[in-house]
């Protein structure tokens, strides 16, 4: 019995052994040589006019430095990796492109171990320039302080991570706010008007291993918002035509092609003709938006009803009795489906008039105006 558990345990020493061996044999001497550990699980991190070497410290304690070299040897630099070391890193300077890189770790004693070849990548003014751009609006509208930006799509496939935007607030302060790229819509509930509008840029990290954030241009937008026009009421209209969708409430309703306002032609349709809207809240428009109608325009021989006014004008009043004058206008027949815009005198105000006074239309229906839309704007 004795003898047998004398061989159990020679035989456990001898495979307790065999798994040290195991993990050293890679560093035991061979035909005289010594390899100490490499720099197994390198990668290289891509940055701005750089790249960062990096690798998780190995088992070998012997190793004491690295020496990285890239792009056959045009340069080189030694790295040193003291005790208790989990993640060896080194930050190589190098101009805009793709490059090679060499790892080799040393022992105290000089010994080198086999290569580590990885590629990496330093990004530049050169891609900054090309690709790292502005995301775009798609559109913004304001419905008191509250501020909706509609962005289009964002650029991922080459990095885009998020927008940053700073804007002015109601506590005059200026504040940023950021979208990620996967979102399109903004809200923001303290937007100060007229403070100068707001600025954006995106930022972009082009590769999963990129340590440098890269930056757009930052862009400023003192556009105008449109009047989020829910808070708006038809409350007042020379003629509406009785037959049909053909409403005076219709220039408010957000539909931009086949809808339209048509005045009453069973009656002398003569100009001026007028519709009074009403804000929720005092306003202060800066701009006011007129599109035609596209509703039968292929029965008139066109694209669109080209029954707008060319002469216009555009008053507002706190009660809807006292109107004061803030634009009066000309402009030619419309040709095409587009917004004719009018900027008026900015004025604050709880209701507004748009009047069309006369028209160049040469058709025998001169008298009658028809409108698609009308849209406000404030910035």
């Amino acid at each position: 019995m004795k003898k047998i558990v004398l061989i159990i345990m020679a035989v456990a020493i001898m495979v307790s052994c065999k798994d040290q061996n195991d993990i050293y044999k890679d560093y035991m001497p061979l035909n005289g040589i010594v390899y100490p550990g490499k720099a197994t699980g390198a990668i290289a991190c891509s940055g701005y006019e750089k790249v960062e070497i990096r690798w998780p410290a190995g088992a070998d304690p012997s190793v004491v430095s690295a020496k990285i070299s890239w792009n056959n040897n045009l340069g080189d630099t030694v790295v040193s990796i003291p005790p208790n070391t989990d993640t060896i890193r080194c930050l190589i300077p190098l101009p805009e492109g793709s490059h090679a890189f060499e790892i080799r770790t040393c022992d105290a004693k000089g010994n080198v171990s086999v290569p580590v070849e990885i590629t990496g990548r330093a990004y530049g003014s050169v891609y900054v320039n090309r690709f790292v751009v502005p995301r775009e609006i798609e559109s913004q509208k304001i419905d008191g302080t509250k501020a909706t930006i509609l962005w289009k799509s964002a650029d991922i496939s080459n990095g885009a991570r998020y927008t940053e935007v700073n804007y002015p607030a109601l506590d005059e302060t200026e504040k940023t706010v950021t979208l990620s790229a996967l979102e399109t819509i903004l809200e923001i509930e303290d937007f100060k008007l007229g403070a100068g509008g707001f600025k954006h840029r995106t930022v972009y990290l082009p590769d999963s291993t990129s340590i440098d954030p890269l930056f757009s241009t930052k862009r400023t937008v003192d556009e105008y918002f449109a009047l989020d026009k829910k808070n708006c009421h038809v409350v007042d209209f020379s003629s509406q035509h009785p037959d049909g969708n053909n409403f005076a409430s219709n220039v408010i309703d957000g539909i931009y092609l086949d809808n339209r306002w048509h005045t009453n032609a069973n009656i002398p349709g003569v100009y001026p003709h007028f519709v009074t809207i009403r804000f929720d809240t005092e306003t202060s428009i800066q701009c006011v938006g007129v599109w035609p109608s596209t509703r039968d325009a292929v029965n008139r021989g066109g694209v669109i009803d080209e029954r707008l006014p060319t002469s216009l004008k555009f008053e507002i009043s706190q009660d809807n009795a006292s109107w004061t004058s803030v634009g009066q206008f000309t402009s030619p027949l419309p040709t095409t489906h587009s917004e004719q815009r009018y900027e008026v005198t900015p004025t604050p105000a709880r209701y507004i008039k748009f009047t069309g006074i006369s028209t160049t239309n040469p058709n025998n229906d001169v008298g009658y105006m028809v409108v698609g839309e009308l849209d406000f704007y404030c910035k």
